[in-house]
């Protein structure tokens, strides 16, 4: 649940995802290791602007990850 999105579901695609490169303004570019790709179901997105910081759990009520820095380039549909 983000300030921005409100409730959302998705699926994850992908984990333990290496070299995920993120341009920050002050920062330049970073790149993170082990990450996890959750795409948003219905073509619909998991998170926008705004929802960074936001908890996502699994089914089962437990913490997944953290969202951050989401790309509407990735996934298998290209909106992720």
């Amino acid at each position: 649940m983000g300030p921005t999105t409100g409730i959302t579901t998705g699926r994850v695609r992908a984990i333990e995802l290496d070299h995920i490169v993120v341009t920050y303004l002050s920062l330049g570019n970073c790149a993170f290791d082990d990450q996890v790709e959750i795409e948003g179901v219905a073509n619909l997105p998991i998170g926008e602007g705004g929802d960074s910081g936001s908890v996502i759990l699994d089914s089962n009520g437990n913490i997944l990850a953290l969202l951050f820095a989401g790309m509407k380039t990735a996934g298998r549909t290209g909106t992720a």
